[in-house]
């Protein structure tokens, strides 16, 4: 797995690639106005939010993928599970799973469910911040392979906070911590 300043660095060059690409949008939005002899507004000089990161349009927040389920995924209580039970059943972060994951424990649902529903968390957050990020999803459906490296970072950042790494002393149905 990448280490956390690795994975900050990436982040960061993200977050500056919405902020540029936010950029040349007003960019091109001050050449519109002035090429049709529109006077900007003052009102077009109003801030979105008062958060740095977040722009109307290209707003990411939280920064981090997932961010604000974390607490609710610590709380959960997880188990192991084996590696290929997840893959089968995991269509979108099996790219991602290269290591034995951990699944939450839910004795309402049965395993093969409750991967399947992990696995559309996970895909949901990744169109959502791929959205905050001013990106289409249906241009970036194959996220582990994709040319640009801030859409995979999203894709493995999101696959591991939904399907977090099990200890290697664990066995298939065990407790595990997140």
């Amino acid at each position: 797995m990448a280490s956390s300043s690795f994975v900050a660095v990436v982040c960061f060059l993200c977050v500056a690639r919405g902020n540029s690409l936010l950029q040349k949008h007003k960019s091109d939005q001050s050449f519109q106005s002035a090429s049709l002899g529109k006077a900007r507004s003052s009102s077009d000089d109003d801030e979105y939010t008062e958060n740095y990161l977040c722009h109307q349009n290209y707003c990411i927040n939280p920064v981090f993928v997932g961010l604000y389920d974390m607490s609710k995924l610590e709380a959960a209580t997880w188990q192991c599970s084996t590696r290929s039970i997840v893959l089968d059943n995991a269509p979108f972060c099996k790219d991602a799973l290269y290591y034995t994951p951990a699944i939450p424990s839910n004795s309402s649902m049965n395993v093969t469910a409750t991967i399947t529903a992990q696995d559309t968390f996970a895909m949901t957050m990744f169109i959502e911040h791929l959205g905050g990020m001013g990106y289409e999803y249906w241009e970036h459906t194959s996220p582990a392979d994709d040319e640009d490296m801030c859409v995979q970072k999203v894709f493995y950042q999101v696959c591991y906070t939904y399907f977090p790494k099990a200890t290697s002393a664990c066995f298939d149905g065990d407790e595990e911590s997140y």
